[in-house]
């Protein structure tokens, strides 16, 4: 294809998507034929938002915590309270959501019709929730107690399945000089978050480290959720968005906040990919197809458009839905053509869980561990 006709492609993907009442969404780039970009509803800027599995049901905060179905445009309040974080569970029946209160966060879930099944309060602000298969909910939060001779800081995972009260894993606790405190007090609330690996026995969060001859920065953390145990995988700057798994969990992406993007693997030190963005946002499609890095979408590796670097995006885990957050509006962008990831053998999946285990403990090494993922393959 010549430089017109993608130039003529080009300019007909922005004059429908405009024409679909997208005119205020700046898209360069060519996006698939399939694919259709909506406005979805009015947010508060620089809030959470969440699609359910199939992309058909949207939770929001707009004047309080909001529920749209997205094929009907039924909108209804679920809440006067403005989340902190966001999460549907895999089937779809539940959200989970934070509110942050003072010192503390109310942790609720509620079902698809917005009622309020079960709510727990815990210490510190939650910034992350992810759903496991079993229901519980994984809640990260960020602990803060300020002192005439600095700040304690913690960071620490929360498990709860709904009915009793929460349980409390420490991931790291710090004393941070006054002045350390002060300054970065915003950007801790805020970049300090985590991911679950596909196996569910994983995950990977941000730790905050601040050296006292130079600026604070941020270690990434791979850490067992059985055995404990704990390995650095990459280190960025506190404009970093973290780090989130690849689609099958052998690799995590990580920005460094700066310059780069990598895909690498965190157990043998090895870079599998590099892209030249530095990953201050970015979401992963369920099958892998789609990275979105700073609102540049990649479809396997290669960019193909490119929405506003300031947007925000999350993919439906049920794939061909993204929705995405630029100012104080959200969008939807549906239809993007995508074969469902193949379901694992569950044989398949504990003998990868039990791998994981034995190399977090250091009975196997990465190469051994490598030999064997491969030869399961074959």
């Amino acid at each position: 294809m010549g430089r017109t006709a993608r130039f003529a492609r080009s300019i007909l993907c922005l004059f429908f998507i405009a024409a679909a009442g997208c005119a205020r969404l700046p898209v360069t780039g060519v996006l698939p034929d399939t694919a259709r970009v909506t406005d979805l509803a009015s947010v508060e800027a620089g809030s959470p938002f969440a699609l359910d599995a199939r992309g058909e049901t949207v939770a929001f905060a707009n004047g309080g915590l909001m529920v749209k179905d997205v094929t009907s445009g039924e909108e209804r309040k679920v809440s006067a309270d403005l989340p902190t974080v966001l999460a549907w569970s895999p089937d779809g029946k539940e959200l989970a959501a934070a509110f942050s209160q003072g010192d503390e966060t109310v942790l609720r879930r509620y079902d698809r019709q917005g009622n309020a099944l079960a709510q727990a309060r815990v210490s510190g602000r939650v910034n992350g929730l992810a759903w496991r298969p079993s229901s519980e909910i994984l809640a990260f939060a960020v602990k803060q107690r300020v002192y005439s001779f600095g700040a304690n800081l913690a960071e620490v995972l929360y498990r709860w399945d709904g009915k009793g009260e929460p349980s409390t894993t420490a991931l790291q606790e710090t004393t941070l000089l006054p002045a350390i405190a002060k300054r970065w007090q915003g950007a801790i609330q805020h970049v300090l978050t985590f991911a679950v690996s596909p196996l569910d026995d994983e995950i990977v969060y941000a730790r905050f480290y601040a050296p006292p001859a130079f600026d604070p920065y941020l270690k990434i953390i791979l850490r067992h959720l059985e055995s404990g145990r704990e390995r650095e995988v990459a280190t960025a700057s506190l404009l970093a968005a973290g780090a989130i798994f690849s689609r099958d969990g052998e690799e995590v992406v990580c920005g460094d906040g700066e310059r780069e993007t990598r895909l690498l693997d965190p157990w043998g030190d090895r870079t599998v990919a590099t892209f030249p963005s530095p990953g201050r946002t970015l979401a992963l499609s369920p099958a892998g197809r789609y990275l979105l890095l700073d609102g540049r979408l990649y479809r396997e590796g290669r960019e193909i458009a490119a929405f506003p670097a300031q947007s925000v995006g999350a993919f439906a885990s049920g794939g061909g839905r993204l929705a995405l957050r630029y100012g104080d509006r959200l969008y939807l962008v549906t239809t993007l053509p995508e074969e469902p990831a193949a379901p694992r053998d569950p044989a398949a999946a504990a003998r990868l869980r039990q791998l994981h285990k034995w190399l977090s403990e250091g009975l196997v090494s990465p190469k051994d561990y490598r030999k064997a993922v491969e030869k399961a393959a074959q």
